[in-house]
């Protein structure tokens, strides 16, 4: 029976040398009504990265990101609006080992580490921040060489560093509910 299940197993294998270029793009918009005060924050965000694989299983790569965060916030005691724009660039390697499932799905257990630096004009800052975080990304191949990818919750660490108050943030992530989308296109090896 492992003889007839091997093709569909090798079908889906990735090779030494072979490169995918992907990414993801995302926007989100925020509306927090508080006792104090009401927020809005539309967001967008787009992360293109690389990848080459350093054997069938595992490859290694790294994606740039860019994210532009648009505020709005409002304080009925003081009557205030506070509205700007904070831009973010961010800088990951990436480290993934894939798992076939069948001949077009995979799952991969992905290692980011990540640095970002933002610039507000809503709080007239610098911050910078660093990570690290894993997550399982589901691949599915509807063609051989596009693969439309999901990840689904994170386990990780950040530290941000605020400038304008010279004071840092640890977070340690624990989140089953965040949801990604991106699609790659995997080239073949010549």
């Amino acid at each position: 029976m492992a003889i007839g299940l091997a093709p569909c197993l090798v079908f889906g294998q990735f090779d030494k040398g072979q490169i995918y270029l992907g990414g993801t793009l995302s926007t989100s918009i925020h509306n927090t009504p508080t006792v104090a005060s009401v927020s809005l924050s539309n967001a967008f965000e787009v992360s293109p990265s690389f990848n080459v694989f350093l054997n069938n299983r595992l490859s290694l790569g790294a994606s740039i990101g860019y994210s532009c965060m648009k505020a709005q916030v409002f304080n009925p005691i003081t009557a205030t609006v506070i509205s700007g724009t904070t831009n973010t660039i961010s800088f990951s390697p990436i480290a993934r080992y894939y798992l076939p499932i069948s001949s077009s799905f995979f799952v991969a257990f992905q290692g980011q580490a990540s640095y970002s630096h933002s610039n507000s004009n809503i709080y007239y800052a610098s911050d910078f921040g660093y990570g690290i975080n894993f997550s399982p990304v589901f691949i599915f191949f509807p063609v051989p060489r596009w693969g439309i990818e999901g990840t689904i919750g994170a386990i990780g660490y950040t530290r941000t560093h605020y400038a304008s108050s010279s004071t840092f943030d640890n977070n340690f992530i624990l989140n089953a509910g965040s949801f990604s989308f991106g699609v790659a296109y995997y080239f073949k090896r010549k």
